[in-house]
């Protein structure tokens, strides 16, 4: 008679651990089904694209447009020193800055910059009299591309006497 009652015990024990896994199971696959968070591999879409269009390209301030300097008949002291300005943009992690003595900026004295503030001191020397252009454009790794760039603006560099 003990020995009918165990089997009786152990056959309800095996019947309870075969429903709960039975219903785990279940659970765990309606789980599954259901979660609208689960996507079907070949639907996937990529998040849309986070980068922003740039903004408007930047301002120039310094120096306007026609400045003219004159290099001294010093010896030693033939330099002209300029500073460039321009407004800072929101979010430029980068300026690059042109000078060139061409406004379509083709010639073989074209210089590039790329500076990491809005400001650029450069120093001239007797043998870059003439004119000169200068423009800026900005880039964030948060736009989709650089800004446009900014006007063009003219200086003038002469030796000594009236300009040329």
């Amino acid at each position: 008679m003990k020995m009918i009652a165990i089997s009786k015990k152990q056959t309800i024990i095996s019947y309870l651990q075969f429903a709960i896994k039975v219903f785990l199971i279940l659970f765990i696959t309606a789980l599954f089904n259901t979660n609208p968070g689960c996507r079907d591999p070949y639907e996937f879409a990529p998040e849309p694209d986070t980068l922003i269009p740039p903004p408007n390209p930047p301002r120039l301030v310094s120096p306007p447009d026609d400045t003219g300097y004159v290099l001294t008949n010093i010896p030693g002291l033939d330099v002209v020193q300029i500073d460039f300005i321009w407004n800072a943009i929101i979010d430029a992690e980068y300026y690059e800055f042109h000078i060139s003595s061409e406004p379509t900026f083709n010639d073989t004295f074209t210089r590039i910059y790329e500076l990491s503030y809005n400001t650029l001191d450069s120093i001239f020397t007797i043998s870059c009299t003439g004119d000169h252009f200068w423009r800026v454009k900005a880039s964030s790794p948060r736009w989709t591309w650089f800004t446009d760039w900014s006007e063009t603006r003219r200086f003038r560099i002469w030796y000594s006497g009236p300009p040329p």
